[in-house]
């Protein structure tokens, strides 16, 4: 593991640009949900994973027994002690920056706050009307008492 050698830092990140949160907040928060739903399912079905790798995306033809091997080693990598897939803990992009400032990787110091996503509640509460207007879509008419009293009104 690479924290078995002093290097414990987030890989296989989302990155977008403050312009993109702020003309798209709703596609930013939805991605991000997408993403992290895609990422579990793979993860808690990874033969079905793998059937579809085998099929459409094996450009470096690699057997199902490699592929296994592989899943399994990123499943311990991706969910270390119990973190929850997704998350971003601010103590541990603070190490990072800490350790990155010291090989001098960066050479200055970032505001940790404007850097991590965080979506405003006023995004939240949209994303949740909009899901409750789209289910709300879906249903089949109501065919009960309170719509035939208005059909009287």
């Amino acid at each position: 593991m690479p924290s078995d050698y002093g290097i414990d830092v987030y890989d296989d990140i989302l990155v977008t640009s403050q312009n993109e949160i702020d003309q798209h907040p709703i596609r930013v928060f939805n991605f991000r949900q997408a993403s992290v739903k895609g990422w579990k399912y793979a993860l808690s079905h990874i033969d079905e994973t793998i059937d579809v790798i085998l099929k459409k995306y094996n450009t470096q033809s690699k057997t199902r027994q490699h592929l296994e091997f592989e899943a399994q080693a990123l499943k311990k990598l991706i969910n270390p002690q119990g973190v929850e897939l997704g998350s971003m803990r601010y103590e541990q992009w603070r190490k990072m920056v800490n350790q990155y400032l010291e090989w001098g990787i960066i050479s200055r110091d970032i505001d940790l706050d404007r850097f991590i996503y965080k979506p405003s509640s006023d995004v939240i509460s949209r994303v949740a009307i909009t899901n409750i207007q789209e289910e709300w879509a879906r249903k089949p008419p109501c065919h009960c008492v309170c719509s035939e009293a208005w059909n009287y009104a």
